[in-house]
């Protein structure tokens, strides 16, 4: 159905539409292969077209993320993360992003064995979750698991401990995902005792 979207789209010329098509096309074939990176160019490409800025910056981190976790492609991740970050700076940082774009960072930085510097990015991911989210938001639960996560691969583990314990506060007071997000904080808890 979203490729027929698709093509009434580029039949009209709308090209915010193809962008947003081609987002959805992408996170539909996620897992598959290169194809999602290149509905991921092709959604940035014409968002950039149609000056949907926001939707620009959308493709452009999920395109770091992709190209980090997926095919492990981490310069020409680098670059689209550097050209994301110009982005989240003349958008005026709007936060959901700039949250994406701080753990895609994190997300370089681990692939090449910077721990510090993924460590900085999670903290930092942290710092906008306990900011601006409500208590109990799965993106705060998830902040500590994630900060927690870095910790136990440093070693750190009576920290990870801490923010694991945390996190399991925040997924009580969850209404959406607080299963699953609990499971997981446990059994990060469970390894680093």
């Amino acid at each position: 159905r979203v490729r027929e979207l698709l093509e009434r789209a580029r039949a009209a010329g709308d090209l915010g539409a193809q962008a947003a098509a081609h987002l959805i096309i992408a996170d539909a074939l996620w897992e598959s292969g290169p194809e999602a990176a290149e509905h991921l160019r092709q959604a940035q490409h014409l968002a950039d077209a149609s000056a949907q800025d926001e939707l620009g910056l959308e493709a452009r981190i999920a395109l770091v993320i992709y190209l980090t976790e997926f095919l492990n492609q981490i310069e020409e991740a680098e670059r689209v993360a550097e050209d994301a970050a110009a982005w989240l700076q003349r958008l005026g940082h709007p936060r959901r992003m700039e949250m994406r774009w701080v753990l895609a960072r994190a997300n370089i930085h681990g692939r090449r064995g910077e721990n510090e510097q993924a460590l900085a990015a999670l903290r930092r991911y942290l710092e906008i979750a306990q900011a601006h989210e409500a208590p109990g938001s799965p993106r705060l639960a998830d902040g500590y698991n994630n900060l927690a996560s870095q910790l136990s691969m440093m070693g750190r583990y009576a920290e990870c401990a801490e923010l694991l314990q945390r996190g399991l506060v925040e997924a009580k007071r969850a209404r959406w995902r607080s299963e699953t997000i609990a499971i997981l904080l446990l059994g990060n808890l469970g390894l680093t005792r």
